[in-house]
């Protein structure tokens, strides 16, 4: 382990949240900004033609884990019920770990940008393993309206409105709760789309990080990529917690306060409906996505 994990080349800067929440743009922006991306990214296709920012060997690991525990990326369920393993737990910290050094250049003077949803779901495996490799995390959250990530997310995969929006609220919350002893920020997709260098600046200095605008991003953000936009007061899916959720994670991009004590509520009013049968988790849609990658 390296004996100083605050120089700037052993920063990990995770780009976390729901997927089709703009953490991809939000990735590259900050890669483009002065910061550093892994080899074996993804390639774009047309459902992300600017690209996903975020390497292979990220999502097959987390996606072959989820899939050895009986979870998926579909999967709604808050409180995982499948009894732990502490092998497989062991030998997936250990093969993270060996990944963030093959990631990892200690010469380099760039804090390193890693993204990929399901991280926020394993983040206390992902934070041991940086632990491993000498790494110091730094948390960024894009938040994007509800509505539009759930017609995205259906656009995308075709899975359905409610489905998605559970998604949503997993994602959001689990990230959110895993994050919060560590620095932070969360950022606003629009926001990010309609003034990226307000954005990147504040993402900097929140995290203390070497990042500085670039003109480059002019020529990489498109803001007509993004197809759905929602009026900010009308939330489509009648879900208990959905809109509240959204509204102070909203907030808090702007400058608010993040409401925790709500979010612990919606977390332990939707764990105990799904334990007590009354909103069955729904555990998994088609073949999980990264598994073939």
């Amino acid at each position: 382990m390296s004996n100083d994990t605050n120089t700037v080349g052993n920063i990990i800067v995770l780009v976390l949240g729901m997927a089709r929440s703009g953490s991809s743009a939000t990735a590259r922006v900050m890669s483009l900004c002065g910061g550093r991306l892994p080899l074996s990214l993804l390639p774009p296709n047309r459902w992300n033609p600017s690209g996903y920012w975020e390497p292979s060997t990220t999502v097959r690991a987390n996606a072959r884990y989820l899939r050895d525990s009986g979870s998926s990326f579909f999967d709604t369920q808050l409180v995982q019920d499948a009894p732990e393993s502490a092998s497989i737990d062991r030998a997936f910290v250990v093969e993270l770990a060996e990944l963030l050094r093959s990631y990892k250049d200690t010469t380099a003077g760039a804090p390193l940008i890693l993204k990929d949803p399901r991280i926020g779901v394993l983040l206390p495996f992902w934070l041991e393993a940086m632990a491993h490799a000498g790494l110091s995390p730094r948390i960024v959250i894009p938040v994007r309206h509800p509505n539009e990530v759930i017609s995205s997310l259906h656009a995308w995969k075709g899975v359905p409105h409610a489905h998605a929006a559970e998604l949503w609220l997993k994602y959001n919350l689990l990230t959110e709760r895993h994050s919060r002893h560590l620095p932070r920020t969360f950022v606003s997709y629009s926001r990010l789309l309609t003034d990226w260098r307000r954005e990147i600046l504040s993402i900097a200095g929140t995290l203390g990080l070497p990042l500085a605008p670039s003109d480059d991003v002019d020529r990489f953000l498109d803001p007509s990529l993004r197809h759905m936009i929602s009026d900010e007061d009308a939330i489509s899916i009648d879900l208990p917690w959905l809109g509240d959720v959204y509204r102070t994670m909203s907030s808090e991009c702007q400058g608010g306060q993040l409401d925790v004590e709500l979010l612990d509520a919606a977390f332990s009013d939707l764990s105990r409906a799904q334990a007590m049968g009354r909103r069955p988790p729904r555990r998994s849609f088609g073949t999980d996505f990264g598994l073939a990658t």
